[in-house]
């Protein structure tokens, strides 16, 4: 019994040292989506490996997004246009934050709604991080 045990310590610190344990770094952006005037829209991005869709009823949207270093932010758009506003407006803001969480850099994005259901569609963004 007492040769058994050094084995068995032997062998999970033979274990703990071969495990690698690698976390990736994360960019972090606040992406900040608003319409000239009210309407719905959606939002798909990912988070931590998973797809999310996300709906916004007051015309504006805010969101702190997590992305690894390796990945560029990616998110997608659908606005909706019930009232046939020929001057609706969607703007988007995407700050990217440092270390110290003091904005970096801003990217600017916006685009003009359909009037009609056939025009409505998903519009993609992506924004690379300047820190690459």
């Amino acid at each position: 019994m007492t040769l058994f045990i050094p084995k068995i310590f032997g062998f999970i610190n033979g274990l703990i040292k071969k495990k690698k344990i690698f976390i990736e770094p994360n960019h972090l952006f606040e992406v900040k989506i608003f319409n000239s005037h009210q309407s719905t829209f959606l939002i798909k991005y990912s988070q931590k490996g998973q797809t999310l869709i996300e709906e916004a009823l007051l015309g504006c949207w805010k969101k702190n997004i997590q992305i690894p270093q390796s990945e560029i932010l990616k998110f997608q758009i659908f606005v909706t246009n019930p009232t046939e506003n020929k001057k609706l407006k969607c703007n988007i803001e995407v700050n990217e934050f440092s270390d110290t969480k003091d904005i970096i850099n801003t990217t600017k994005f916006s685009f003009f709604v359909g009037t009609t259901l056939d025009t409505w569609q998903w519009k993609s963004f992506e924004v690379k991080s300047i820190l690459n």
